[in-house]
């Protein structure tokens, strides 16, 4: 699942498709997926599966329509877990897949996202809650600490290249607490300016990947249910008093049953977005994106009720 992702994509020569069929470049239905030119396969090496010329080019793969859910084909996996197929773009565009969802079987237009820590099956949700995960039996979507999404201020054709910011999803933070206390930093850096620089974003494809700065002898540290017993950091949203708590299991990562090191890599001096929360970040947390109202919720850590988001949920 990609958050910042506007296709739904997936190794297609992997599958039996008797539905499959192109779409053709210069017709309204490419433009609407942000096609950008048309297809050649004679200029790309190795050819991309199932590559039709004349096709609808997304970034460099071709767009497929099956109605009711559009898809495209490509093999780009290298990077990607092991056992991955393939990608469910889930930007917030009438394009994505909860949108197409949400359109097709008339359900709220929302969806909410619980990754897993472990190997085990993680949780997608398209139209709303409830959000239950045993042994904690009340509904977390009634306990959700929300926030607006921020519109991103750069005019969209100023800024679509292969990947286009503009429809991701962004919030507002007013700052950030390490145990209890204020992290000194320029507050300006944590809401987007008008060339598009700053601000909060989370990306849930986002893996450590990265130098670890700061790693710790692991015998030193103390376990507890939410991970190792480390300061936990506070995450203040804009708009209100509420709070996402990070826990040790989420701003720590192993490496090895000897080290562990903070689970933060340095962005760069000129990156695009201040803040970037990533999946290990994300892990056994309840994610809702609410896209009627324009919020985010997050739930706290699911591990504070003795639950994961690899259990089973109760229907």
């Amino acid at each position: 699942m990609d958050l910042g992702g506007q296709h739904t994509w997936f190794n297609c020569d992997e599958f039996d498709l008797p539905t499959y069929k192109s779409i053709s470049c210069n017709t309204e239905k490419c433009r609407k997926y942000n096609g950008y030119d048309c297809m050649n396969c004679a200029l790309l090496i190795p050819v991309p599966p199932r590559c039709i010329n004349d096709g609808c080019a997304v970034t460099w793969i071709n767009l497929q329509s099956p109605e009711p859910f559009p898809f495209s084909c490509s093999d780009l996996l290298d990077n990607l877990a092991s056992g991955t197929k393939g990608m469910i773009g889930l930007v917030n565009t009438t394009t994505s897949l909860p949108a197409h969802m949400s359109s097709q079987f008339n359900l709220p237009h929302k969806f909410a996202l619980c990754l897993p820590s472990s190997p085990i099956h993680g949780h997608m949700f398209v139209g709303g809650g409830p959000y239950i995960f045993p042994p904690y039996y009340k509904n977390i979507a009634k306990k959700l600490i929300t926030t607006k999404l921020v519109s991103y201020p750069v005019d969209t054709d100023k800024i679509y290249i292969i990947t286009d910011p503009y429809d991701e999803y962004f919030v507002d933070i007013k700052s950030i607490n390490i145990d209890q206390k204020l992290v000194p930093l320029n507050a300006s850096l944590l809401s987007i300016n008008k060339d598009g620089f700053g601000g909060f974003s989370s990306q849930e494809d986002e893996r450590v990947d990265g130098p670890l700065d700061m790693c710790f002898n692991a015998t030193d540290i103390p376990k507890s249910k939410t991970g190792p017993a480390v300061p936990h950091i506070d995450i203040g949203f804009a708009g209100g008093k509420n709070e996402c708590r990070l826990y040790g299991a989420n701003s720590m990562l192993s490496v090895n049953e000897e080290v562990l090191c903070l689970a933060f890599v340095d962005g760069g001096k000129f990156p695009r977005t201040s803040v970037v929360i990533g999946a290990h970040q994300l892990e056994n947390y309840l994610i809702e994106f609410d896209l009627v109202s324009s919020k985010v919720g997050t739930s706290s850590s699911l591990l504070t009720r003795n639950a994961t988001c690899s259990q089973s949920r109760v229907l």
